[in-house]
């Protein structure tokens, strides 16, 4: 995983095949597994804008597959319908043979860096779970 500054409160995050699909599959289980009221105090962060993140992440990755991308996991909806929808998220992502290029604000990368952390330290999960 490489991190580019690209000013003006955005950053450039470059992640391989393998990065990637952990990082999407973390996303949509900490989201999933949280209860709308949990977000903001676990993740610290807007609950909207998370779901809002999830779902643009979720849209490129539609995308992708459409366009021919064969590296990406099959989706549990429809590719089509996903694509087609409109998002207000500021998340670019680009996708290649090697992986994808993510352009976020810098709140989004904190997003990321927090909801990978929480998938990945069991420690951070709260004591019920």
């Amino acid at each position: 995983m490489k991190l580019h500054d690209l000013g003006d409160d955005r950053v450039l995050l470059d992640l391989t095949i393998d990065e990637h699909v952990a990082t999407s599959h973390a996303i949509g289980a900490v989201l999933e597994a949280l209860d709308i009221d949990e977000i903001e105090d676990v993740l610290r962060a807007d609950a909207d804008a998370a779901y809002e993140f999830q779902f643009s992440v979720a849209r490129s990755e539609a995308v992708a597959r459409l366009a021919g991308n064969q590296w990406l996991p099959p989706s549990e909806c429809c590719d089509v319908e996903v694509a087609g929808m409109r998002t207000t998220a500021a998340t670019e992502i680009h996708f290649d043979s090697e992986g994808s290029l993510w352009r976020l604000t810098r709140d989004q990368l904190r997003l990321v860096e927090t909801i990978v952390a929480f998938h990945t330290v069991p420690s951070r999960a709260p004591a019920w779970r």
